[in-house]
């Protein structure tokens, strides 16, 4: 890192240019000695300027082909420190409680207590639980695991939680199989320039997986999407794994471009990487609201690591403004913004007990996932498709295949990695889409320069502010019945609530006939046998 009070070059290659530098108290790689030297000042007081100096390399990493960001940008968490990597109260000491939304209970953060598994052997087995050994012996050149598949590894083992399932053998993976259920393992290149050199890369990853799944290398299943190749899971409970078809510079470029805090977090084989916001999101428990990194899966998104137990924290909330906002009537995805975190919040307070089912089902809606480098195309520009891809015991990979063509709304190709790779894939072809690789070209932190348009804080609160508007909750219903009925059925609602009556009675009457056809039939066959 340039010194604090340099300029920053941020491009060797061609036309170079400077940015402004923010100055840091220390190197963003001696945050965790910062909060160790100030065990009572407020992290978010502290973690400020180098926040700032993060939206410089996000505004660097906007520039096509910015040469930004080195070793001293980033921490490693397993560096001598993590022992004094503990859970810090100041903040919710200082702050007002109602500022935080979906708060945890105060059992739930105790001041002191380590923020991170004890050692880099503890986060290495806990790993290796979490991916069920699927990366084992893999090469790490070049390549990281981010976003949760690093984070949850680094956190403590949370207490009561069932640990014996006949579907899992290990222990320790039923523990993370319960907590993490649908989470992908998300590998990022980066230091790559080659696409051909990236592709080779991408078919040894794909064959030390297939390996350690016990399948014939060649013969797995992937989907690829505009952004993203998945190595789909060949049976529970291995999860699958998507590789994002962007060529990034560094591991820094990569953790800029989270959205979530806590979610800053990478994993190279060697070593584990955060970020100062990451480290901050960690140390507190919480995520901090940041409505330039808004992406349209972004309440969503905070939602999904609550689960993990990592509240939010907005500095500019009203609570005294909140409107009554009818839960009952109003369909859940109608909510926006800050509202639709209250009805998350609400959800949590009523002891809603399936938090995995309405985060995938909100999933469906929007559509997205992360980080959020969303482009204009509405699409992640990491590379992340939108497909849902079901993670169960009842899913094979052939059920995987036959579900996502059903539901699939976005171009995909299906087939096995070879075919993919192929000038003519011979595997199943949804939409147009490339038939063979294709890396993502936008420039990430493209929001920083215009092609994204993140949130005001105005807008973020319109509804949750303002109330949903009758004539808006009328609207939303028309479209979303027009959207989902035939253009032939009658156009009333009150008429499509009596066909779909008359639906569900003939699919019933039609269920029971069939049963008692089926018991009839085995009854006659049961006394021809008895009677031969």
């Amino acid at each position: 890192m340039a010194s604090s009070q340099e300029s920053l070059p941020i491009n060797d290659r061609e036309n170079p240019y400077f940015v402004e530098a923010y100055p840091t108290p220390t190197t963003p790689s001696q945050f965790l000695s910062l909060l160790s030297a100030f065990p009572t000042t407020p992290t978010r007081e502290l973690v400020q300027p180098y926040l700032s100096y993060e939206t410089g390399l996000r505004k660097a990493f906007a520039r096509p082909h910015a040469v930004v960001g080195g070793p001293d940008d980033l921490i490693s968490i397993y560096d001598g420190h993590e022992s004094s990597f503990r859970i810090r109260i100041a903040d919710r000491e200082t702050t007002a409680a109602d500022k935080y939304i979906m708060p945890l209970k105060r059992k739930e953060v105790l001041g002191g207590q380590p923020a991170i598994a004890g050692s880099f052997a503890k986060f290495c087995e806990n790993f290796d639980a979490f991916t069920h050994g699927i990366l084992h012996d893999i090469n790490w050149s070049n390549i990281v695991v981010a976003g949760s598949a690093a984070l949850l590894p680094l956190l403590p083992r949370r207490k009561k939680r069932s640990t014996a399932s006949a579907a899992v053998e290990r222990p320790l993976e039923n523990y993370f199989d319960n907590i993490a259920k649908a989470s992908d393992i998300d590998i990022f290149l980066y230091g790559i320039h080659d696409e051909q050199v990236a592709i080779r890369r991408i078919s040894e990853i794909d064959a030390t997986i297939r390996k350690n799944q016990r399948i014939i290398v060649g013969e797995g299943l992937s989907l690829h999407t505009k952004n993203a190749v998945t190595f789909i899971a060949p049976r529970y409970p291995h999860r699958h794994v998507q590789v994002i078809l962007r060529l990034y510079d560094s591991i820094t470029e990569i953790l800029t471009g989270f959205d979530v805090d806590c979610a800053c977090v990478a994993f190279d084989g060697k070593k584990v990487y955060s970020s100062p916001r990451g480290i901050t999101a960690i140390s507190t428990r919480t995520n901090t609201v940041d409505l330039t990194r808004r992406s349209p899966s972004y309440e969503n998104r905070l939602f999904k690591y609550r689960q993990h137990k990592f509240d939010v924290f907005w500095e500019l909330l009203d609570r005294s403004q909140i409107q009554s906002l009818d839960f009952e009537k109003t369909k859940p995805w109608h909510f926006k913004g800050l509202a639709r975190l209250v009805m998350f919040e609400r959800l949590l307070q009523t002891g809603y007990s399936r938090p995995y089912y309405i985060h995938r089902n909100f999933k469906r809606v929007d559509g997205v996932r992360d980080p959020a480098l969303v482009t204009k195309n509405h699409f992640h520009s990491s590379g992340y498709t939108s497909i849902e891809i079901p993670h169960s015991v009842s899913f094979t990979a052939d059920k995987v295949r036959k579900f996502v063509k059903k539901h699939a709304k976005e171009p995909f190709t299906y087939g096995t990695l070879n075919e993919l790779l192929c000038q003519r894939s011979t595997g199943w072809r949804s939409g147009e889409i490339s038939p063979t690789l294709k890396f993502i070209k936008e420039d990430c932190g493209r929001q920083m320069i215009g092609s994204f348009y993140p949130s005001t804080a105005d807008d973020w609160t319109q509804m949750a502010y303002g109330g949903l508007a009758e004539n808006e909750e009328e609207e939303s219903d028309e479209n979303e019945e027009s959207s989902s009925s035939d253009p032939s059925l009658p156009s009333s609602r009150s008429g499509r609530r009596r066909i779909k009556r008359w639906a569900g009675k003939c699919v019933a009457q039609a269920r029971y006939l069939r049963r008692h056809w089926r018991s009839s039939l085995e009854s006659k066959i049961r006394a021809i046998a008895h009677s031969t």
